[in-house]
């Protein structure tokens, strides 16, 4: 495993806790990206900074297409606490 994998591993915890209403499946990177790095609405500032959202979207790495993540779709929590979120490799 290599610095990059740890790194989207770490991003896309960190998504997992956003909340990302209104997106639809295959977002832009760009609407992603305004997701990641906006106030949410639970309270907590869990917030992508304007590079780590390019780095997890692929955006800060034009020249790699298999590099970032697309938003697939997020399933809120529930009343047992169960939620998830689907994101795809780019590529």
């Amino acid at each position: 495993m290599d610095f990059s994998q740890l790194r989207n591993y770490s991003f896309l915890s960190q998504a997992a806790y956003r909340g990302f209403s209104g997106l639809t499946s295959g977002a832009s990177p760009e609407s992603l990206e305004a997701k990641l790095t906006s106030d949410d609405s639970l309270g907590v500032d869990n917030r992508f900074t304007a590079k780590q959202a390019e780095l997890l979207t692929g955006r800060a790495t034009p020249d790699d297409p298999f590099d970032g993540f697309t938003f697939i779709n997020q399933r809120p929590n529930t009343a047992t606490g169960f939620g998830g979120t689907v994101s795809q490799l780019a590529g």
